[in-house]
């Protein structure tokens, strides 16, 4: 694959851009006190015209080639912590200016099970960030976004104390979304470093799409398996031409799978956002719109989907687009956030059909895997047992005292002695697999009633 594009002539053909704004000198001035790394890579919009994209790319996925287990990458880091039981992982002690090929092919594989995974503190550069994304794809150019001068593959993530004025069409829940899904071949894996950020304001949140899917009902998980979705980069065109910015590719519309596959994992995910997914198609439009909004409604109000995260300077964060949704916060006007992304064009989204007839697998839904210990390969916590069984309640009926007759009956409370508990622990205690189902108070049930059974304990309360 082609090293990081730097050649200016490729993308900036003029000093100035749309409306004659000045592409990054003017930015020079108004920052002056910005170090030279913040001012090298300030956000330019040069008025040029790309291609667009029409031709199918060759693409592989990089997890293929990993360790189910992600031995090499694992075991290289100081500590591995999972920010939640679904989403977010964050290796410590990782330099990753000097991942090895086994490395990055497990860190693929481990972004694409865990959705997004953190490196505090990398002096990685930008350009060994494109280096490392040219790795895992083909390098992927956004369309509208801010770009840094002669660094077309690179996106600036930029706000400060004007971007309250400069807000475009986008609300915070409509601003969920998949990078340019819209694509015929929408990116796979990104890559955000932050450079400048501030005490406040500078968290960004990660939805699972996979874990949507777990979510969702057989039968709607059936219903929706079958359709497909519209995705179009037109609000986002919007939005640019609100801001008075120039589009450099026009925007595009491409039908995707409403569940796809991801190629390696075989975990099924729900390919929606509320940015780029516009209609769900051959089906009356009541129906789209009540299963987008379902869909839209879980992933920005979900707590069990989402993960929030605080990125500070030099920290990067990697996500798979194929399988998280995500956001960012305001810096409320005040604050500086300022960051560089880089992303690769992955594979046409797989429909459950064509991935098992492509690789000869069933596509999974994530639900059987959501404990870490089956997704990553990492030490067992033992857990101590109790040392004594619970208290058993015994009931005896005491013969009142003839003087005092209205005596009530006495209730004894025995308890029996501590049980020695094993010396080891090998594994934890699997839990048995039980149908449930969910009631409308949120409670687990079997058919007959709760899960967790109570024992009844009936004690007179005596003569009065």
């Amino acid at each position: 694959m082609s090293p990081l594009n730097t050649n200016p002539n490729r993308s900036i053909t003029s000093d100035k851009s749309h409306h004659g704004r000045q592409s990054s000198q003017d930015d020079l001035h108004k920052h002056q006190d910005a170090s030279d790394e913040q001012a090298k890579y300030l956000p330019t919009f040069p008025d040029v015209k790309w291609d667009p994209l029409v031709e199918t790319m060759d693409f592989v996925d990089k997890g293929h080639k990993a360790d189910p287990k992600k031995r090499s990458l694992l075991e290289a880091a100081t500590a591995v912590e999972h920010l939640t039981p679904l989403i977010g992982t964050e290796l410590s002690g990782i330099d990753m200016r000097h991942l090895t090929e086994q490395q990055k092919n497990d860190l693929a594989l481990l972004v694409a099970e865990r959705g997004v995974v953190f490196f505090r503190n990398q002096q990685i550069s930008v350009e060994e960030q494109g280096e490392l994304s040219n790795y895992l794809g083909p390098a992927y150019r956004h369309p509208s976004s801010g770009i840094p001068e002669g660094l077309d593959e690179v996106q600036v993530i930029y706000t400060d104390s004007e971007s309250r004025r400069k807000t475009g069409g986008f609300t915070k829940n409509f601003a969920w979304h998949s990078d340019a899904s819209y694509e015929q071949q929408p990116p796979g894996i990104a890559m955000l470093k932050m450079l400048t950020v501030s005490e406040y304001g500078c968290d960004t949140m990660w939805a699972s799409c996979t874990g949507l899917y777990s979510l969702l009902s057989p039968h709607l998980q059936e219903y929706i398996e079958k359709l497909e979705v519209l995705h179009s980069g037109l609000n986002e065109s919007w939005d640019a031409r609100a801001l008075g910015l120039p589009l450099r590719r026009e925007y595009v519309e491409n039908t995707h799978p409403v569940v796809r596959v991801h190629p390696v994992t075989g975990w099924k995910s729900i390919f929606v956002n509320s940015a780029s997914a516009t209609r769900i198609v051959k089906i009356p439009k009541s129906e789209s719109d009540a299963v987008l909004e379902l869909c839209n409604k879980q992933l920005a109000e979900n707590p069990d989907l989402q993960l929030q995260f605080r990125l500070k300077k030099n920290d990067v964060a990697i996500w798979d687009n194929r399988v998280v949704c995500h956001t960012s916060f305001s810096t409320g006007g005040v604050y500086t956030r300022h960051g560089v992304q880089v992303m690769h064009t992955a594979e046409l989204p797989l429909s459950i059909g064509e991935f098992e007839k492509t690789y000869g697998r069933v596509a999974e839904d994530r639900k059987g895997r959501m404990e870490i210990n089956e997704v990553v390969d990492l030490p067992v916590q033992e857990k101590k047992p109790s040392t004594t069984e619970p208290a058993s309640v015994e009931v005896q009926k005491v013969t009142p005292n003839p003087k005092t007759e209205d005596s009530p009956e006495q209730v004894v409370v025995t308890v029996p002695k501590p049980i020695e508990a094993p010396k080891e622990i090998t594994a934890p205690v699997q839990r048995q697999k039980t149908p449930l189902r969910r009631s409308s108070w949120g409670f687990s049930e079997k058919k007959w009633g709760i899960l967790a059974p109570f024992h009844w304990i009936r004690i007179s309360k005596g003569t009065t």
